[in-house]
C-alpha cells in the first residue's frame, strides 16, 4: 500500500546511523513484519474532521533476529490508492 517514494522514506529515515539509538544498538540484524489490521485497529484509533474515501494503515513491528534466521515472506492485501486518502504509517520495535 505504499507507493515507491514511501517506501524511500521509511527505510531512509528508520535505518540509517542515527536512529539505531532508537533501538539501542550499534549493529544489528532486523526482522520487520507487518502488523495485522486488526491489530492496529484494536490498538490505535483514528478520528479527524474530514472524511475519506479510503483509510491506508501501514504499520511494522522491528525485532533483533538470530543471524542466518528465515523469516516468512509477508502476505499483503491489494490496496487501490486514489489521491483523496488518509495515509498512516509507523513503527513498533519489539
Amino acid at each position: 500500500g505504499l507507493f515507491e517514494n514511501e517506501v524511500t522514506d521509511f527505510t531512509d529515515y528508520w535505518f540509517d546511523e542515527e536512529q539505531r539509538i532508537f533501538f539501542g544498538k550499534k549493529t544489528f540484524q532486523l526482522g520487520i513484519t507487518l502488523v495485522p489490521q486488526e491489530t492496529i485497529e484494536s490498538l490505535f484509533c483514528i478520528k479527524t474532521q474530514n472524511t475519506y474515501n479510503e483509510i491506508v494503515r501501514v504499520h511494522f513491528l522491528v525485532k533483533d533476529v538470530e543471524k542466518d534466521t528465515v523469516l516468512k515472506e509477508p502476505e499483503f492485501d491489494h490496496i487501490e490508492r486514489n489521491e483523496y486518502a488518509l495515509h498512516e504509517w509507523g513503527v513498533m520495535k519489539a
